[in-house]
């Protein structure tokens, strides 16, 4: 696991899908393999964009989540 994690709440802000797909993927091919996330970031974008962007790649990523109050 990396020293430094790829943070969800940022990743959701993203412009498109796509790029946050493609953020994940460089991250992970740079080395960094921490990922954090919560459901409750950008009303669950964060989540799902970086659950599609792990497909083919989760057993090369640490996947944080946290409970957020409802």
């Amino acid at each position: 696991m990396s020293a430094i994690a790829l943070g969800g709440a940022t990743l959701g802000q993203a412009k498109s899908k796509e790029e946050a797909i493609r953020i994940t993927h460089e991250a992970i091919d740079n080395g960094i393999t921490f990922m954090d996330n919560a459901w409750e970031y950008n009303q669950h974008r964060s989540e799902e964009w970086m659950g599609e962007a792990l497909q083919g790649r989760r057993d090369k990523a640490f996947l944080m989540t946290k409970v957020c109050k409802i």
